[in-house]
């Protein structure tokens, strides 16, 4: 009836052409709409009134906040891209600051609904930035509360910092606001528990206290939202605390928040948690039970045990997050329940929920843009694949097993490697564009990294911002441009097991490990190999995590200096031998690995050490060197993936050793002029050396050469750089350089070291160098002597002349130094630094018995064709 009086009203202005009183009448009836919940009814009212805007072509600051409003409704009824156009629309217009800024944070809203909580981040310290300029408190509460959220979720160390300042603001705006709502009370009380029962932050009392705090109000005002939410929080809280009294409880809580659970998202959470209570009490089949009713709710399946999400459901489900974690736990479950009973189906089932935790996964990346958000999941993933490895050894499914091994290594690293050699497709000015604003991002980046001034911080991350929404437009725009390169891209394929079985040589070994650290079940903290031959492969438990990484930290440790005294050299032998004893453990592997070409590809800490020097036999104190030749791969798939670039350097070799530096105060390195000289001795090429070896020159002179030699200090401890005469090189700068090097040395301090990403690998320069372009990588993993490198290196590059494969020639190099060398000179620290990462098996240069050979090819051929010539004379 309303509605009708509107509409005639309405008809009556447009009729006297009184546009801007149809604006208002539309305008304010939308809003009565919208506070009724008729949503698509208001959506109609307010599309009508910015038509009328849009035939009078006024594009003020009442349009900008129709179109916030729009946008807003859209977002109410999940049509999400009806809602991104107009709150983009809004920032474009950029006519009046607030709804710009209130448009920013519900585009950081709609990331994170999609689970991409880095870049939800980024729109809400934007927006908020812009909203701390006006007098709306209440507004601005919320997106406090909102943010905090998001930080909350990204639960890392700074993000976690920032979400308590978050809320510590809230505190001080609920004093500043006599009518605040008492929901967003609740929900701040709710954030502050779930703020200290995080791992990182974990106090028992204080969690207890706001969640105590909330619970007492709510079931006052039979709040049934709240209720539930103290009750879960509580249930949670009191379960981790592990001690049987506090257990009691924690049931009681659980069962309690089920009752008031009334929304899907709630009821699976609830379900969830008391899964994990049955679970750490050894009730497996309850535990069972519950995880299924979480999914029930969460992927809407049946009570069907066997049941799995079907994948058009997960690519727009709301409960992603939910879900996976909920697939995790199931399958979890079920190893424990075949562990106890034995029964074969209950580990078949465990893999079929890995697998489809492991697409889920695929998706949340697939969405994700921003680097910290494919990392945050990639992390998440990590548990999926090693309980992968395990159900598979037990099912003797090797080639799931193998991929489960390839999905935890380099993954978005190989992805960014084949995105690379796609937009090489792209015109040369598209290109250098593009890598512009890239470089302009990672240098603010790098900047806001080591910045200590709050007000300087916030200036460099909205300066950031602008950066990102600019390479951003220019993305959107050359998906019109280039349709045929933006097409939907799969996610990177894995290689398989009979695929790199049929390319392997009859000497190789690929020697897998994986490793996983399990935060609430340490049965499940462990370590696996695969092992793969040309004809075998075979899969084994290595032993539990904190053993191998209590032994690679003191082998690390006895690495560090040479040996001074025989108890140095015994104390050494010690752990080099047990750990050998443990990584390959001789008694549980069936192939032979005598004199075999290893291929290792190492997980965790692992990444952090040389198996070259692992003792073999204690009595001969015979290094792995000496039996095997060695070489690293971050995986099988990044191999095989890297090895497609197109490389078509047409010089052999550039040099760059600075010996003393103008900065820092580094120490000079005084036989890296002589390391240089050796190399020269039988690779010749371009050689930079003093003020020539510049941080300009390696950038300018480094796109076309085989080989990139490198003879300078490096530092990983708090930001990863590599030393020039004149400056450092970043570590991010490497991230915007392109070479075609087949192979780059790096004979500077730990050039392999850096921070483990968990699921991903070593974050450290010999990676910058793979991502612009190198196919193989010499690096080091503790600061080398530069003595013995300059003798390893010359040794090193005579095979390589002498037509010796990249990792036969290192090999044979770090042999030759050991048998010449004696006594402390001889220890490890010296010669077992340097590693090979990367394509091994290549040749860069023919071998001089290959030139030879043609040589008395043709001699004979001449002396032939003279014979032949001299008897048909006759």
């Amino acid at each position: 009836m309303i509605e009708k009086k509107v509409d005639s009203i309405i008809a009556i202005y447009e009729n006297s052409r009184e546009d801007l009183n149809t604006i208002k009448i539309a305008g304010e009836f939308s809003k009565k709409l919208y506070r009724a919940k008729q949503y698509e009814r208001a959506i109609d009212y307010t599309e009508y009134e910015i038509s009328i805007y849009r035939k009078l072509n006024i594009k003020n600051n009442e349009y900008a906040k129709a179109l916030y409003k729009l946008g807003f409704l859209y977002f109410k009824i999940q049509n999400f891209e009806e809602s991104l156009r107009c709150y983009r629309e809004v920032i474009a217009l950029n006519v009046d600051d607030y709804s710009t800024a209130r448009a920013y944070c519900e585009l950081g809203k709609y990331y994170y609904s999609i689970n991409d909580y880095f870049r939800s981040d980024e729109y809400y310290v934007y927006g908020i930035s812009g909203l701390e300029r006006f007098s709306n408190k209440n507004v601005l509460l919320i997106k406090y509360l909102n943010h905090a959220l998001v930080l909350l979720n990204m639960s890392t160390p700074d993000s976690l910092d920032r979400a308590k300042e978050l809320l510590d603001k809230v505190d001080q705006l609920f004093d500043q606001l006599p009518n605040y709502s008492i929901r967003d009370y609740r929900t701040f009380n709710n954030y502050y528990a779930n703020y200290y029962s995080k791992l990182e932050r974990y106090d028992f009392d204080k969690a207890k206290y706001y969640s105590n705090r909330n619970l007492n109000k709510a079931i006052q005002d039979k709040d049934s939202t709240f209720i539930y939410t103290s009750y879960v929080s509580l249930g949670d809280l009191y379960r981790d605390a592990q001690k049987e009294q506090q257990m009691d409880s924690a049931f009681f809580f659980l069962n309690e928040g089920i009752k008031y659970a009334i929304e899907t998202e709630e009821k699976s959470t609830a379900y969830h948690q008391l899964s994990h209570y049955y679970f750490e009490n050894n009730q497996f089949h309850d535990a069972l039970d519950n995880i299924q009713k979480s999914l029930m709710e969460s992927a809407d399946l049946g009570s069907d045990m066997n049941a799995l999400p079907e994948l058009k459901k997960l690519k727009i489900s709301d409960n992603q997050h939910n879900i996976l974690l909920a697939l995790i736990q199931k399958s979890t479950i079920l190893i424990k329940l075949y562990e106890k009973e034995n029964n074969k189906k209950h580990i078949e089932l465990a893999l079929s929920n890995l697998l489809s935790a492991d697409t889920l996964v695929d998706i949340l990346i697939d969405v994700s843009k921003e680097e910290g958000s494919r990392l945050y999941w990639r992390e998440k993933a990590s548990e999926i694949y090693l309980k992968g490895i395990l159900v598979c050894k037990i099912l003797k499914e090797n080639e799931k097993a193998f991929y489960f091994s390839e999905k935890k290594k380099a993954l978005l690293l190989t992805e960014d490697i084949l995105e690379n050699i796609d937009k090489s497709k792209l015109p040369d000015t598209v290109l250098a564009l593009e890598n512009n604003l890239k470089k302009q991002i990672l240098d603010l980046e790098n900047s806001i990294l080591f910045s200590k001034n709050n007000d300087s911080i916030k200036l460099l991350e909205n300066a950031r911002f602008n950066l990102k929404q600019q390479y951003q437009k220019q993305e959107d725009s050359l998906r019109i441009l280039f349709p045929a390169y933006y097409k939907d891209q799969e996610t990177t394929e894995i290689v398989d097991l009979k695929n790199v079985q049929e390319t392997m040589d009859e000497d190789g070994i690929i020697i897998s490990y994986i490793t996983n650290k399990d935060e609430y079940y340490d049965s499940f903290s462990a370590v696996y190999a695969t092992l793969i031959s040309k004809t075998q492969t075979e899969i084994i438990r290595i032993g539990k995590l904190s053993t191998l990484e209590k032994l690679v930290s003191a082998y690390r440790n006895r690495l560090s200096k040479p040996f001074e005294t025989e108890q140095d050299r015994l104390a050494f032998q010690e752990i080099a031998s047990e750990l050998y004893a443990l990584l390959i453990p001789k008694d549980k592997i069936s192939m032979s690995l005598d004199q075999k070409h290893l291929v290792i590809v190492p997980d965790g800490t692992l990444q952090y050490i040389p198996f070259e020097s692992l003792i073999v036999d204690k009595e001969t104190n015979r290094y792995l060197i000496e039996d095997n030749e060695i070489s690293y791969a971050y995986s099988m798939s990044f191999l095989q993936h890297n090895a497609t670039v197109k490389r078509i350097p047409s010089k052999d070799i550039v040099t760059f050793a600075p010996i003393s530096f103008d900065h820092d105060d580094l120490e000079e390195i005084s036989n890296s002029s002589k390391e240089i000289e050796g190399i020269t001795k039988s690779v010749t090429g371009d050689r930079y050396k003093n003020k020539e070896a510049s941080k300009y020159n390696f950038l300018s002179n480094t796109d076309d050469h085989k080989i990139i030699h490198l003879a300078t200090h490096a530092n990983f401890s708090d930001n990863l750089q590599i030393a020039f005469h004149d400056t450092n090189l970043e570590y991010h700068e490497l991230y915007t350089s392109r070479n075609q090097a087949e192979l780059v040395v790096l004979s500077a301090c730990n050039t392999s070291l850096g921070e483990i990403a968990e699921g991903e690998g070593v974050m450290s320069l010999a990676r910058g160098f793979f991502y612009a372009g190198a196919n193989t990588v010499i690096s080091s993993l503790w600061n080398a002597n530069d003595k013995s490198t300059s003798q390893i290196m010359e040794s090193f590059y005579h095979n390589l002349e002498e037509g010796q494969t990249k990792s036969k020639a290192l090999h044979n190099a770090k042999i030759s130094y050991l048998k010449s060398a004696s006594l402390s000179d001889a220890s490890p620290h010296y010669w077992a630094t340097f590693v090979l990462i990367g394509d091994a098996q290549t040749k860069l240069f023919p071998s001089n018995i290959f030139l030879y050979g043609i040589l008395f090819s043709l001699l004979l051929a001449l002396i032939i064709s003279a014979l032949l010539y001299f008897i048909k004379k006759r």
